[in-house]
């Protein structure tokens, strides 16, 4: 006994169908968020040559692992891997007791109290 032929489900002719194009592209996302390139949409690419020219040109890093970054994550592995790049210490607008300094990389901040210790003039 054979089965009986599978029917085709009726297609329904949609307006402008002329214009409806498939097309095969290439996207990213960062291995640690899964951001993709941009927040607000995803961008894509014809190939991957122009994927990875435009994404080196973005802060993006293919890391030593084969993993893909972002840019957050791209510097916060640099600094992982390398120590932060700090900035010059800077006092604390809110507090003259306090100093802090950030990384110019991944924008980790840093803190620490000073003494400042009175001294008659003589």
């Amino acid at each position: 006994m054979t089965a009986p032929a599978p029917v085709s489900a009726p297609t329904t002719p949609v307006s402008g169908h002329w214009q409806v194009s498939v097309h095969r592209c290439l996207t990213i996302s960062c291995a640690i968020c899964g951001l993709d390139v941009w927040d607000e949409y995803v961008v894509h690419f014809d190939s991957e040559h122009e994927l990875w020219e435009w994404v080196s040109t973005q802060g993006w890093t293919i890391r030593r692992d084969g993993n893909v970054l972002c840019p957050k994550h791209s510097a916060d592995a640099d600094c992982a891997e390398h120590g932060h790049h700090w900035d010059d210490w800077s006092l604390f607008p809110g507090d003259p007791g306090i100093e802090y300094r950030c990384c110019e990389r991944c924008s980790a901040a840093d803190e620490r109290r000073i003494d400042r210790q009175r001294h008659r003039c003589p």
